[in-house]
C-alpha cells in the first residue's frame, strides 16, 4: 500500500480587514489622546510635569495593552502583533520595564507629591496587570508589590489586600447563603475613583464598539472625558 503524504498544517488564519481596522482605530485613539495630554504638560506645566506624566503614561499603556490581549476578542491577535507601546515608544518589553520603573519608583523613598503615582501603580495591578509576573508561582510576588504600594499610600497595616476583613463588616451580617464576600475598594479618593471609572468606560466601550462597529463615538467621547480626568 503506498505511503500517503500527511497533510501539510493549515497556515493560521489572518485576522480580518474589519477586525485589524478596529483593533488600528483603538489602539490610533489612545495613541491621540496620551499623547496629547504629555504635549500639554510639557508646554504649560514644565519639564518635572512632563517627566511625571510619562511614567504615568507608560503605566497606562502598559495596562491597555495588557488588558486588549488577554481579552477574548475578534482583535485580539492583531493587537499582539501591534501593541500600543509599539506605537509609542517602539518597544515591546513592557512585562519588565514596568516592573524596573516600579522598582526605582519605590527605592526612590516616599513623597507626598509621588502619592498619586503609587496610587496609579497600584490601580494598575488592582485591575490585574500582571507582566512578567503572570503566571501563578509569582502571585505573591505580586501581593508585596500590592502591600508596599498601599503602605506607601497610607502608611497603614494592609489589611484590606487579604481577605481577613472588609471595611465596613456589619453590610455582611445579612448576606443570604454562602457567597463570596465582596469587599469595599483600598483607597477612597475622589480622583482614583474617576480613574478607575474612566479606564473602565474605555475598555467597555471599546468592546461594545466591536459588536456594533458602526458606532465609535462612545469610544471617542469616553477617550475625551478619560483624558479630562
Amino acid at each position: 500500500m503506498p505511503n500517503q503524504k500527511e497533510a501539510a498544517p493549515q497556515p493560521k488564519p489572518a485576522p480580518s480587514t474589519d477586525h485589524q481596522s478596529v483593533a488600528q482605530e483603538i489602539r490610533e485613539r489612545l495613541e491621540a489622546v496620551l499623547t496629547g495630554q504629555y504635549r500639554e504638560l510639557g508646554s504649560s506645566k514644565g519639564g518635572y510635569a512632563a517627566r511625571y506624566y510619562e511614567e504615568a503614561q507608560y503605566i497606562m499603556v502598559s495596562l491597555a495593552d495588557e488588558m486588549f490581549i488577554n481579552l477574548n476578542w475578534a482583535g485580539k491577535e492583531e493587537w499582539e502583533d501591534n501593541l500600543l507601546e509599539s506605537l509609542m515608544y517602539n518597544t515591546q518589553d513592557a512585562g519588565d520595564k514596568f516592573f524596573e520603573n516600579l522598582d526605582m519608583f519605590l527605592d526612590r523613598g516616599h513623597s507626598s507629591q509621588t502619592t498619586d503615582m503609587a496610587a496609579l501603580y497600584l490601580i494598575a495591578l488592582g485591575l490585574g496587570f500582571k507582566g512578567k509576573y503572570r503566571d501563578a508561582e509569582y502571585e505573591g510576588t505580586l501581593a508585596k508589590y500590592k502591600e508596599r504600594l498601599y503602605r506607601y499610600i497610607t502608611s497603614e497595616d494592609p489589611q484590606l489586600l487579604y481577605n481577613q476583613s472588609h471595611l465596613f463588616p456589619e453590610s455582611y451580617t445579612n448576606i443570604i447563603g454562602d457567597r463570596q464576600s465582596v469587599q469595599m475598594p483600598n483607597i477612597r479618593t475622589w480622583w482614583i475613583s474617576l480613574c478607575v471609572i474612566g479606564v473602565g468606560f474605555v475598555i467597555g466601550s471599546s468592546i461594545i464598539w466591536l459588536h456594533h462597529m458602526q458606532r465609535f463615538s462612545p469610544l471617542v467621547d469616553a477617550l475625551q472625558k478619560w483624558a479630562e480626568v
